[in-house]
């Protein structure tokens, strides 16, 4: 999205543009998939978080006529592996046995001398805490859902010293949902102009002379 929005507007200053493209495909983290079901699926970027408190990419999605919808985010049904029902109140313990874990590494983040990978730091945290299997088992989906899927980067490439879980709430208000598919987007910005898109083009080297 950083690539077609700066395209935009080099083209509306009256630049020539190429871009380059590694993937065979345009949209970057936002990918999604149109032809695996009948609907569309956003396999990359799908929510607009804190999207009705000035967010600029709702203004855009309004603007390209990008379909978006309030999210349900606490609407959930979590189920075991097995296909057997979470109960609500097994949800809720999970909630503060998370909350509880993050407060111990909020501790530990505070005494660490240097760095280390948030993986190796909630590991840290947790292995002396003698969690059962099921909780193990939930709170790695939390884990992932709270911090994986929210930063898109694995733990173990994760400062556990820079790490700020309420870091990215700029902005305020309930998150979105992007429905008909988050690469409207990038086709929206897109849209007319005149440039040269190159795909399966790996920039190895830039020479400035």
């Amino acid at each position: 999205m950083a690539g077609a929005t700066a395209a935009k507007e080099l083209v509306g200053r009256g630049f020539s543009v190429t871009i380059v493209e590694a993937r065979d495909r345009i949209g970057g983290r936002m990918f999604t998939d149109r032809t695996s079901f009948a609907y569309p699926v956003d396999i990359g970027a799908g929510w607009i978080h804190l999207g009705d408190g000035g967010n600029p990419i709702t203004s855009l999605c309004e603007h390209y006529k990008v379909g978006v919808k309030q999210a349900e985010y606490h609407n959930e049904q979590v189920y075991w592996k097995d296909g057997r029902k979470i109960s609500q109140k097994d949800n809720e313990d999970a909630d503060h046995l998370y909350e509880k874990i993050m407060g111990k590494f909020e501790d530990l983040r505070k005494t660490l001398k240097s760095d280390i990978s948030l993986e190796a730091a909630l590991e840290q945290v947790t292995k002396p805490m003698q969690l059962t299997s099921d909780q193990k088992l939930f709170q790695r989906y939390k884990i992932y859902s709270e911090i994986q899927c929210e930063w898109a980067c694995h733990l173990k490439d994760m400062s556990a010293i820079n790490f700020d879980e309420e870091a990215g709430d700029k902005y305020s208000g309930e998150d979105k949902l992007v429905t008909g598919g988050f690469d409207n987007l990038i086709y929206g910005l897109l849209s007319g102009l005149k440039i040269d898109l190159k795909l399966k083009q790996v920039v190895t080297e830039i020479d400035y002379s």
